[in-house]
C-alpha cells in the first residue's frame, strides 16, 4: 500500500523547512560577502553583480545534478536564489555599482527590448545602459 498523501505532504513540509533554513543561512553570510566586496573595492562604487561567478556556480551545480529535475530547472532555481541574494546586497549599500550594459541601436530598439527581457529574467534591477 502507498504512503498516505498527508504523510507525503508532511515530509515535503519538513524538506521545505530545511530548504528555508539553508537559504536563510546563505543570506546571512551575505553581510560578510558584502564586507569583503567593500574591502576589495578599487573605486568609489562596489561591484555587486559578477556574472562570471554566477555562471560558474550554475555550471558546477548543473554538473552535480542527479535529480529528476532537468538541468534547466536546477539552473532556474539557483539563479532565483542568487538574484534574491544579489538584490539584498544592493539594498544594503548606497554606492553599489550598477551592472553596465551596452546595446546596438537606440532606445526602443530590439536590442534594448532583448536587454530588458534579459534583466527581467535574471532579476537584475540595478543596471545602466551605455
Amino acid at each position: 500500500m502507498h504512503e498516505s498523501l498527508e504523510n507525503l505532504r508532511n515530509k515535503i513540509n519538513d524538506i521545505d523547512h530545511q530548504l528555508l533554513s539553508l537559504i536563510t543561512t546563505r543570506a546571512a553570510i551575505l553581510k560578510d560577502v558584502l564586507a569583503a566586496k567593500v574591502d576589495n573595492a578599487t573605486g568609489e562604487t562596489i561591484a555587486i553583480f559578477d556574472p562570471k561567478r554566477e555562471e560558474t556556480v550554475i555550471r558546477r551545480l548543473v554538473s552535480q545534478n542527479s535529480s529528476v529535475l532537468s538541468d534547466e530547472t536546477i539552473s532556474s532555481i539557483f539563479q532565483s536564489i542568487m538574484s534574491a541574494c544579489r538584490n539584498l546586497q544592493i539594498t544594503q549599500i548606497d554606492n553599489a555599482e550598477p551592472f553596465r550594459v551596452s546595446i546596438q541601436g537606440s532606445k526602443g530598439s530590439y536590442s534594448e527590448q532583448a536587454l530588458l527581457q534579459y534583466c527581467q529574467q535574471k532579476s537584475i534591477g540595478h543596471y545602466t545602459i551605455n
